[in-house]
């Protein structure tokens, strides 16, 4: 599974969730980043500064009580 989606507003995504990994403690993070970001920031700012507009963060419990689905609104 690559570590990086890159989608445009509007597109849907699948991501593979291996349930062995989020057994336990272990969380999925999901970093939303707008374009706005990337035109003005070089990724090592971005990187270090965590210049992310939206992070999520779920456990395997969270996932499958959301149906294992997030929509994002932009906000």
């Amino acid at each position: 599974m690559k570590p990086y989606h890159k989608l445009n507003s509007g597109d849907k995504a699948t991501i593979s969730i291996y349930f062995d990994s989020l057994n336990g403690d272990y969380k999925l993070w999901i970093l939303i980043y707008k374009k706005a970001t990337f035109d003005t920031h070089t990724w090592e700012e971005i990187k270090e500064q965590g210049l992310y507009d939206k992070r999520y963060e779920f456990t395997l419990e969270q996932l499958k009580s959301m149906n294992y689905e997030l929509i994002y609104d932009g906000n």
